[in-house]
């Protein structure tokens, strides 16, 4: 097996996008302290190339005075909006024609920006599911390393045909992001064994047998099993997940 990535802490990351060019951003919702000051900071560390910055232009050039941030500077460029349906749907439309990269919710609504993006006329659907994901990490003793988690914050209805686009997205993360060559995603479940009034343990077989390429999955597997090598020593299971106590997922 592949020897887990280099990336066990969230600093990490910070070397890892400093490694790849910088970006034009798009800021929906750059009007708040947090915002401004993790651009700045992003700009300093050259991660972002740019930033347009979209929201409440008194606010916006009231907190950089305050956090001493040049807007001024030609890596700022300021869309004045009045509103967040307005900031959304500015930001949306200035990635649409290629003023920037990453789209970067700041100070605004969830599910107005999430609006704006899947609007069928002027959003930015490409034919893929949109899913999120999540990355936390876990400094406790025997795991000690970065889990990427998906999808947590978007879809709340799944199938096999959503979470084959979710894998493939969530791959491509690990591959382009984390430069993990065969990322291992553990499909959870509330139950480890396959059953037929549990349909999440149906879908984790079939996507288990499925071929996929520079990507090794497995489940219907639980938390502890997914990310924890000694659990299934514990819960007395290595019979039935062999393969589970040396498993140790990238992605959940």
């Amino acid at each position: 097996m592949e020897k887990l990535s280099l990336i066990r802490k969230i600093d990490d990351l910070v070397k890892v996008a400093q490694r790849l060019p910088a970006k034009k951003v798009v800021v929906a919702g750059a009007d708040y302290p947090t915002e401004l000051e993790s651009i700045a900071l992003a700009i300093e560390k050259k991660i972002i190339k740019t930033a347009i910055l979209v929201g409440n232009p008194e606010k916006i050039l009231h907190f950089s005075r305050q956090l001493n941030i040049r807007i001024s500077s030609k890596e700022y460029e300021v869309i004045a909006t009045n509103g967040e349906e307005e900031t959304a749907k500015r930001s949306v439309m200035a990635i649409k024609e290629g003023r920037g990269e990453i789209l970067l919710k700041g100070y605004i609504s969830s599910p107005l920006l999430t609006a704006a993006v899947l609007d069928k006329n002027s959003g930015l659907r490409t034919g893929r599911i949109i899913s999120q994901v999540t990355l936390a990490e876990i400094p406790e003793q025997g795991i000690n390393r970065i889990i990427l988690l998906t999808d947590s914050g978007v879809n709340n209805v799944y199938n096999y045909e959503k979470m084959v686009q979710m894998v493939e997205n969530a791959v491509e993360v690990a591959h382009l992001v984390l430069s993990i060559k065969e990322p291992r995603v553990a499909v959870l479940s509330a139950n480890e064994k396959i059953m037929k009034t549990l349909e999440s343990t149906l879908i984790a077989d079939v996507l288990t047998k499925s071929q996929w390429k520079n990507t090794v999955l497995y489940g219907p597997l639980s938390y502890d099993l997914a990310i924890d090598p000694d659990s299934a020593k514990t819960k007395k299971m290595e019979d039935h997940h062999k393969y589970a106590c040396e498993f140790q997922a990238h992605f959940l």
